[in-house]
């Protein structure tokens, strides 16, 4: 689903993860699942330390959350996170194995400085609320 150059640059982003993430998939037999799932495949394939895993646990379908392995702490997203979305699904990837100290916060402002302070640089400029995502953080 994702074009070499968008794998490329993902890639890189997936380099900075510190521990290991779930995406645990919700799909169905429809033309959007089959979409997602590939969507899901490519990510999974960019980094040993991420794993696919298809649950079914969520009533809405196509969706996935992204786990961090061992904890409750995730984020899920409802639908296909492709064009603008996509730059929240790579700060949702990174978010979740964040320590909390250094943790990007929901605000597009707060995250651009996040990212500033990482290195990393936005493949697609957007505003992180752009996309309807449940969070779930224990302290």
């Amino acid at each position: 689903m994702l074009d070499n150059d968008l794998k490329a640059q993902l890639q890189a982003y997936l380099e900075k993860l510190v521990q290991p993430i779930e995406l645990v998939a919700s799909l169905d037999e429809g033309e959007k699942s089959v979409e997602m799932r590939s969507l899901l495949e490519d990510i999974a394939g960019l980094s040993e330390k991420i794993s696919l895993r298809v649950a079914n646990d969520d009533p809405r379908v196509p969706s996935f959350a992204i786990n961090r392995t061992g904890s409750d702490i995730g984020v899920r997203f409802a639908g296909i996170p492709m064009g603008h979305e996509f730059t929240s699904l790579v700060l949702a990837l990174l978010q979740v194995v964040a320590t909390r100290r250094s943790s990007p916060r929901t605000s597009s402002s707060r995250s651009g400085r996040w990212m500033a302070t990482t290195g990393l640089k936005p493949i697609f400029p957007c505003p992180a609320r752009t996309v309807r995502t449940s969070c779930r953080h224990s302290t």
